[in-house]
């Protein structure tokens, strides 16, 4: 489940391939000297989502929301939403801080969203139909950057719409209480914002993808074998025909926005693909991480690099962490250096550094 503020970086310019870096034999497994990995805190939660806003990096967690100044040298602050699995966040363009947010299962009301006018020493419940009659738990969350009045937030089979700050909520796709396990990503072209794309998983564990133009919808059900589920979606800002699509089980592309597609990797483990991010300097520079579904035992941190946009990959592994799986990346561009800040599931928030 995740949610977005920041419009994506670049993604590659030329043709995909189906390689799989899983089972490159060629691929060195071994840390290079130009990767280097550091732990920033948060050890034992899980990220739902890293974001960068005002100069401060948030951690929105399955416990609460965080924040940091710079990961690099100070700790994370809690902002005083323990208990709470934090689903989205975004900053009102009065600087209001806006959170939606799911209580345990079990628990009542299924969800809720809370506004902070003090930076989050303290938080107001917002009286919000998000549900129709009966609160339904948010599988993800899209602050429209451009225009912080108009939000969208997935629940278990419905794409909604808020256009007061999200007091209310409109379906525009899907309804209230489906049988369904969530709408989990939502991305809007940055160059035509009428342009919806979103995916999830049905009832049945089908994986679904959408394209929505106004009221014209092209949906794909078979781009993966089931079970699978849409976990990212990332635009080429610069060519939004090209789009990257994490999937449980596979990495997709397509350069003609949907009309082909290219696998990219083919994941035998069934690697659910939460990261993605390309540098707008190098837009044949593709990086990307996941998560194996195994809640409690370890997995080695592992991110998945192409130099040629997609045609090859080599995978960075660092089997000193345990919980290693990746469930947010965030892609900070430098001159001599790129550096991603990855959220893990149970791990933290890692950085790691890499020099070009």
């Amino acid at each position: 489940m995740k949610t977005h503020f920041l419009i994506f970086l670049l993604l590659s310019s030329i043709f995909f391939s189906c390689e799989d870096p899983e089972e490159n034999s060629d691929i060195d497994p071994t840390q290079p000297e130009t990767y280097v990995f550091e732990k920033t805190g948060l050890d034992g939660r899980i990220i739902n989502e890293l974001q960068r806003q005002n100069d401060k990096w948030f951690a929105l967690t399955d416990d609460g929301l965080y924040e940091n100044n710079n990961t690099a040298s100070s700790s994370w602050s809690s902002l005083n939403l323990d208990g709470k699995e934090v689903i989205g966040f975004t900053i009102l363009d009065d600087g209001t801080y806006l959170t939606v947010w799911n209580n345990p299962q079990g628990t009542m009301p299924a969800s809720g969203i809370s506004t902070s006018n003090n930076q989050g020493a303290s938080w107001q419940m917002l009286d919000n139909n998000f549900g129709g009659q009966n609160a339904e738990r948010f599988s993800s969350f899209y602050a429209l950057n451009n225009d912080s009045d108009v939000l969208y937030a997935g629940g278990l089979g419905v794409l909604a719409r808020s256009l007061d700050d999200g007091e209310n909520w409109e379906p525009i796709w899907g309804d209230w209480g489906m049988l369904a396990n969530g709408t989990d990503e939502i991305a809007i072209n940055p160059n035509d914002t009428d342009e919806i794309w979103f995916g999830g998983q049905g009832g049945i564990e089908n994986g679904y993808l959408i394209k929505k133009i106004g009221d014209d919808i092209i949906r794909w059900d078979d781009l993966v074998e089931n079970p699978t589920v849409v976990k990212k979606i990332l635009f080429d800002p610069t060519d939004t025909d090209r789009v990257l699509v994490g999937f449980e089980g596979a990495l997709l592309g397509t350069q003609n926005s949907g009309n082909t597609w290219q696998t990219l990797i083919d994941s035998p483990e069934n690697r659910f693909f939460f990261g993605l991010a390309s540098p707008s300097q190098n837009r044949d520079l593709i990086y990307a991480g996941g998560w194996l579904k195994r809640f409690d035992e370890p997995q080695s941190l592992v991110v998945f690099v192409s130099e040629d946009g997609g045609d090859s990959w080599e995978n960075i592994e660092y089997e000193t962490q345990d919980f290693g799986g990746i469930t947010s990346m965030q892609l900070v561009e430098g001159e001599s250096q790129d550096v991603l800040y990855l959220g893990l599931y149970k791990g933290g928030v890692y950085k790691l550094t890499i020099n070009k």
